[in-house]
Formats: C-alpha cells, sequence, structure tokens
C-alpha cells in the first residue's frame, strides 16, 4: 500500500480523528491543529513515492527549518498576545482598521509619555 493511502486507512478506517479527539487534551494540542498536522502530513506524502521518501522528506523539512532560525534577516509573523515583550525593529500590522485597534486617546497618552 502506497504511504498515502496509508495514512488515508489509519485516519477513515481506524478512526484516527476519533481517537484525536478523545487525546488531544493529554497532547496539550487542540484538536484543529491536530487536524492540521494530519492534513501536513498527507500533503507531505503526497509528493513522495514510498515510506522511505516520505521519511526522507520530513528530515529535509525540518533540516531546512534548523537553518532558518539562523538566518537574521527574516519575517516573524505573531498575534498581538504572542508577541507581548518581544522587542522588534520593524513592525507591520496588517488589516488593521481605524478605531479598532488603539483609541485617540491611547496615543495622545503616549505621545505626552504618559504610557
Amino acid at each position: 500500500m502506497k504511504t498515502h493511502d496509508g495514512i488515508c486507512y489509519i485516519d477513515k478506517e481506524i478512526e484516527y480523528r476519533k481517537y484525536l479527539k478523545e487525546c488531544c487534551m493529554r497532547f496539550g494540542y487542540t484538536l484543529d491543529s491536530l487536524r492540521c498536522i494530519l492534513y501536513l502530513l498527507k500533503m507531505i506524502d503526497s509528493q513522495t513515492e514510498n515510506l522511505d521518501g516520505l521519511i526522507n522528506r520530513i528530515k529535509h523539512l525540518y533540516h531546512i527549518t534548523l537553518q532558518s532560525k539562523d538566518i537574521k534577516e527574516r519575517m516573524t509573523l505573531s498575534t498581538f498576545h504572542s508577541a507581548k515583550g518581544l522587542e522588534f525593529e520593524n513592525v507591520y500590522i496588517r488589516d488593521l482598521i481605524e478605531g479598532d485597534f488603539l483609541y485617540a486617546n491611547s496615543i495622545s497618552s503616549f505621545s505626552k509619555g504618559k504610557i
């Protein structure tokens, strides 16, 4: 059986999603994040021929991920909550609608040194 077919078999026939639902809290993940990992595994596997190819592809992607941590010129995508306390030279905020995040009095207080 091809690895993609094996992953689909485990997912559907053995009811792996039901197992994930029951165990997601023990793993410390949300059910959606575990489903996303399973989806990504299927997507990575779609470009491989067999189990060895899948393992080699995952090792290659892992290696690329480790190398990217050493790059000084990079972009970090983050939420406001996870970025608290971090410092960045430049910050770009997408889809900010005037009045939805900071209020005029907050900006005024900041410029006067009160914040």
